[in-house]
């Protein structure tokens, strides 16, 4: 169980917790304070409480990645997943991927805030809040012909053995934009 933890007006205390267990659930929410906010990145059913606000069905897919690489490409579907990452490797010369770094970070925080001010709903992010969740988490950007064009922040649980995506941000919504190419980039860098 991972736990992103910040200060809301300084006042409320805010967690993000992902990948949550029953036990650390349920101590998390036997010792919660009035003034204690929990949102829970949950596949399951929490157990009802009074202080539920409110919850929604989450679908996601789990791949075994232990698999072999024949098994893995049986598994997915040709139109929506092969196809695309075939696209992508088609052009692996003009490729690149970083990961874990500072120029990587800034990459992702100029493409996800970039994104934010094109999309509706979306809430720009700060530098600060970015650190946080790279304290446990990784940070990937692909580039192509040295254009950053996709970025994702991903967490992996080493106890559960599981890894998710936090957050994505590509260049779609930008005019010049291939949002086919940022398609098929996002499902490679998955």
């Amino acid at each position: 169980m991972i736990v992103f933890e910040r200060k809301v007006f300084g006042f409320f205390r805010y967690r993000k917790v992902v990948f949550p267990t029953l036990d650390g659930v349920s101590d998390l929410l036997a010792r919660i304070a009035p003034n204690d906010i929990v949102r829970f990145n949950y596949e399951g059913c929490l157990p009802p409480r009074r202080h539920l606000i409110d919850s929604f069905p989450v679908s996601t897919i789990i791949i075994d990645l232990r698999q072999s690489l024949d098994q893995l490409w049986a598994g997915m579907r040709r139109t929506s997943c092969r196809q695309p990452l075939r696209r992508v490797e088609k052009m692996l010369g003009r490729v690149r991927i970083a990961e874990r770094t500072g120029p990587a970070a800034d990459d992702f925080l100029a493409l996800y805030n970039g994104l934010a001010r094109a999309k509706n709903g979306l809430t720009r992010m700060s530098r600060r809040a970015l650190r946080r969740y790279l304290a446990a988490a990784d940070v990937r950007v692909i580039y192509v012909d040295g254009r950053a064009l996709c970025a994702h922040v991903n967490v992996g649980d080493p106890h559960s053995g599981r890894a998710g995506g936090l957050f994505a941000a590509n260049r779609r919504l930008e005019n010049g934009a291939s949002p086919q190419m940022c398609a098929d980039l996002n499902r490679y860098l998955y």
